[in-house]
């Protein structure tokens, strides 16, 4: 048998939402001060056809193609109309989507499932303002454990992409807890 070591990415829910957010990376505190942007956080927690048909058109133009079946988006819209989900979406000054993330959740933990972001605001920070509404929906529904996936390394096998790596130091600045897990394989 062969043991490995990863780490998975935590924050714990449990402390008020201004002690969370004070345990942010220096630079994520700063971005996730909403009344700095004129940018609308809005959360989606029953089905709505129309704004996720926006997000699965907004989906398809930033990705460029499509990139599930109608089948899947319809399994996700069915999964935040029965509460085990939640659409985080950003409006920008003239109501128009700009970014959102889908969050996947149980009693205990929530983890991000699928986002996209207008990449011509890449310099704003989108992704840290979906993050962060999406903790504070978590804490009014009592989760105490938000994922934010794996910490990724260099050395890892496959080696991760630059891209996989950036988001995964993004997401490290939240991350209140870092936890091994351990993997055995047995040839």
């Amino acid at each position: 048998a062969v043991a490995s070591v990863r780490y998975q990415m935590y924050v714990d829910l449990s402390p008020k939402i201004e002690q969370i957010r004070n345990s942010f990376r220096k630079g994520h505190r700063a971005a996730v001060k909403e009344e700095k942007l004129p940018i609308e956080a809005r959360i989606l927690t029953k089905k709505d056809n129309k704004i996720w048909a926006t997000f699965q058109s907004f989906h398809e133009t930033i990705s460029g193609r499509k990139t599930r079946s109608d089948d899947t988006w319809d399994l996700q819209l069915d999964q935040i109309d029965s509460g085990n989900a939640f659409f985080v979406y950003l409006l920008d000054e003239s109501k128009e989507m700009i970014g959102g993330g889908l969050f996947n959740t149980s009693k205990d933990e929530a983890f991000y499932g699928v986002g996209v972001y207008n990449r011509d605001l890449f310099d704003k920070p989108l992704g840290h303002l979906v993050q962060f509404a999406a903790m504070k929906e978590c804490k009014n529904r009592n989760i105490n454990w938000f994922w934010l996936g794996e910490m990724l390394h260099l050395s890892y096998k496959p080696k991760p992409s630059e891209k996989e790596l950036s988001i995964s130091h993004f997401k490290k600045g939240f991350a209140s807890h870092i936890f091994p897990n351990y993997l055995l394989k047995i040839e």
